[in-house]
């Protein structure tokens, strides 16, 4: 089984490409056609390859859904209370698996206060992270109630996880990650348990 991906859709982060081979495996044909699933009697392990850049993951942060979810994880620290809200968030990818995000958070006040946030990618567990976020708030003596960097570390990590965009059927773990230029680089490997076609 081979498969490409161009400009994939996982739940609002976008993959720029997949590249996934699996070795040779045997399924019933007339049971994938009638139920358009087949669960694999023994799960195959392929090798997976991605590709994400930098316009893609701003993409991501920039959607609505991001946002909200984001400060909603906020909000339950602070007992419901809406004390900041975020908007205008643009990432960075820098040399040495560096990232730096600048946002620009409404605090309940209304002052805008430009945010900017520098942390590291990695590889933990298997999974494309964020690690070591830290915040500056470009000068300003504002005292925030909590800690907005791990609020979006958390969430992000949260968000990105591809056991989670997998839907179990396809569970995705990732072996290295390099840079190259304003994209990110992942080998790694999928467990296949099962094929399914159409809605």
């Amino acid at each position: 089984l081979t498969a490409d991906i161009a400009e994939g859709d996982f739940d609002s982060l976008l993959v720029d490409k997949l590249s996934l081979n699996a070795p040779a495996f045997s399924f019933d044909t007339m049971q994938l056609l009638n139920n358009r699933a087949f669960v694999l009697s023994q799960p195959v392990t392929a090798k997976v390859k991605l590709a994400l850049s930098e316009a893609g993951l701003n993409r991501f942060i920039s959607s609505p859904k991001t946002i909200s979810k984001i400060e909603k994880s906020i909000q339950k620290q602070t007992g419901g209370l809406k004390l900041i809200t975020f908007s205008k968030p643009s990432l960075s990818l820098l040399s040495g698996n560096k990232i730096k995000m600048n946002v620009t958070g409404l605090v309940a006040q209304g002052l805008a206060v430009p945010l900017e946030m520098t942390g590291k990618l990695g590889i933990q567990n298997g999974q494309l992270g964020i690690s070591d976020m830290a915040l500056s708030s470009g000068g300003s003596d504002l005292q925030l109630p909590l800690d907005v960097a791990k609020s979006f570390q958390d969430k992000l990590n949260e968000m990105i996880d591809f056991k989670r965009l997998g839907k179990n059927s396809l569970v995705i773990t990732a072996d290295s990650m390099k840079m190259s230029g304003k994209s990110l680089l992942i080998d790694g490997h999928a467990t296949l348990t099962k094929l399914q076609f159409g809605a």
